[in-house]
């Protein structure tokens, strides 16, 4: 390993990417920059290092409420939560309560993400499709009732 700080979606902090690799490994870019650099950017600016250690810690924060649902959080609640980041980020709406999601994902990648086998993941998706809060047609996710999959996390949500 090179000498240096190790960088990863701007942290500094060793630990941090380890654990994002764990859940984003083909999203992971790691930078390494020489000790004295920092060290000669940090003596002319040293409020770059306070900037440095705030993020760390906003990004351990959510790193530890991630990890706490995971635990406390079922299968089910995860999965729904997981849809609704989603859906943020790759969803249409053809109305308020219509969505049609583009998954980046495939179904391992979403169980590796909610902490679950692929085996697991199928049941849930035929659960969900069987309850009427999706349906599944290869990455494409169609949501008829955005209400009744926002009940689904939040009736288990205890956090």
């Amino acid at each position: 390993m090179p000498r240096g700080i190790q960088f990863c979606w701007g942290l500094l902090t060793p630990v941090i990417p380890l654990a994002i690799g764990i859940f984003f490994p083909t999203m992971i870019t790691k930078r390494f920059i020489d000790q004295s650099a920092i060290r000669l950017l940090l003596g002319k600016n040293p409020s770059l290092g306070l900037r440095f250690l705030r993020r760390a810690a906003h990004d351990l924060s959510e790193a530890e409420d991630k990890f706490l649902q995971s635990v406390t959080l079922s299968v089910h609640a995860r999965f729904a939560h997981l849809l609704l980041v989603l859906k943020d980020r790759y969803g249409s709406a053809s109305d308020a309560e219509d969505i049609s999601i583009d998954l980046p994902l495939s179904r391992q990648d979403m169980a590796a993400l909610i902490g679950i086998r692929p085996e697991t993941m199928s049941r849930t998706i035929k659960q969900f499709e069987k309850e009427g809060l999706a349906q599944f047609s290869g990455r494409r996710v169609h949501i008829p009732h955005l209400d009744k999959l926002m009940d689904a996390l939040e009736s288990d949500h205890v956090i």
